[in-house]
């Protein structure tokens, strides 16, 4: 038996020889290339960091020749460095990210600065004003300042004074007089005082009897709702407590309770019923309301003249009466009363059956505390 003789083709051998030089170039030429990427991402961050050196000099020389020319503080410098090493190190971090490889869809964890929630600093409460009750010094001064507006009508009567306007003389302080005008006094209280300012106090002596005059108890509401005190002697509330003045009476929880009309000054005589009120103790102590004159008596009977009327206290009113004509009633025959906090002084009686030297007295101590409680807390 013949022994067995693998025979190849010339062709055949050469197909194979070919074929394993292929796949050696092309082996030769992957490793290569993947030699070369790695040397230009390497090259590329080296190139990086170069420039990112050479901006450091660059900016280092610049900012030590304005450091020695006093142009740039040192704190500055120094801030500017830190400025710099940190974008130094933030470019030299994503110049490395991007000359490494990364995986398709791969995500880049990066740590997160966490910012605290800024708390906005507690409110300070802001202080709270204690009322503070000014001296009688420094009430006397005010005093001599404010804006005093005063109606009387009895300027017609030149055979008498005028108790309000000698009382504001005496006191030394300045007013505006409207005497009997009432067309001055509606103006004036539609404005403010001569120097802009809003009246301290308006008085509204109402005691002549030519007739009743209803629109003053409108007057002092439209006062007192502007800030100002008001003192009001009316004697016409027997003619006005169901229409014009119900509005002024309701406010202070008073009632009409009488009229006192043609009396005798010998039956004339009035109580203090609070003793210890400032009103009837401020500037002037020891009051007299029983110190009574003839001026609005008629012995003849030719006249029978209405010298005022009587008050009384709606149920739960917190207002005061402090003069009456029976001792033991302080809830009831009331003809000085007092209310909105002292702001509002209402006489029912015609000062001018009390003799000039014990009215004047009386209205003093009615400026003094009307002022009082306009300028106190």
């Amino acid at each position: 038996m013949r022994p067995m003789i693998l025979r190849f083709s010339s062709m055949n051998f050469r197909r194979i020889v070919f074929q394993l030089f292929l796949y050696g170039v092309v082996f030769g030429f992957g490793t290569a290339g993947c030699n070369l990427q790695q040397l230009n991402l390497s090259q590329s961050a080296r190139l990086t960091e170069v420039r990112a050196t050479e901006l450091q000099l660059h900016v280092e020389q610049t900012l030590v020749a304005l450091q020695s020319t006093q142009q740039v503080p040192e704190l500055t410098l120094q801030a500017q460095r830190a400025t710099l090493q940190a974008q130094q190190a933030q470019g030299t971090r994503a110049a490395l990210i991007t000359a490494t490889p990364q995986a398709p869809n791969a995500e880049l964890t990066q740590s997160a600065e966490q910012t605290l929630p800024t708390q906005a600093a507690p409110e300070t409460p802001s202080p709270v004003e204690t009322p503070i009750a000014l001296d009688p010094q420094a009430l006397q001064e005010r005093m001599k300042s404010a804006n005093i507006l005063l109606y009387e009508d009895m300027v017609a009567h030149t055979d008498t004074k005028r108790y309000a306007k000698e009382a504001l003389l005496h006191m030394g302080l300045p007013f505006k007089d409207d005497g009997n005008a009432k067309g001055w006094l509606a103006d004036d209280l539609e404005k403010n005082a001569p120097n802009g300012k809003a009246w301290d106090l308006v008085i509204l002596a109402v005691e002549d009897k030519v007739g009743a005059q209803g629109e003053f108890f409108n007057y002092a509401l439209q006062a007192l709702d502007k800030g100002a005190s008001v003192i009001l002697e009316v004697w016409f509330l027997d003619q006005t407590y169901g229409g014009s003045a119900s509005q002024l009476l309701d406010r202070c929880g008073l009632v009409y309770h009488g009229d006192r009309k043609k009396i005798p000054p010998a039956q004339m005589a009035l109580y203090v019923l609070d003793a210890n009120d400032p009103i009837l103790n401020q500037p002037n102590p020891k009051l007299s309301f029983t110190a009574n004159s003839n001026y609005w008596w008629d012995p003849n009977g030719r006249r029978s003249y209405d010298t005022g009327d009587l008050l009384k206290l709606a149920p739960g009113s917190s207002t005061r009466l402090l003069v009456g004509t029976q001792a033991q009633a302080t809830t009831s025959h009331g003809v000085l009363a007092v209310c909105e906090g002292g702001r509002l002084i209402l006489q029912t009686f015609s000062s001018h059956t009390l003799t000039f030297d014990a009215g004047k007295l009386i209205w003093e101590n009615y400026i003094y505390n009307a002022l009082r409680k306009r300028f106190e807390p």
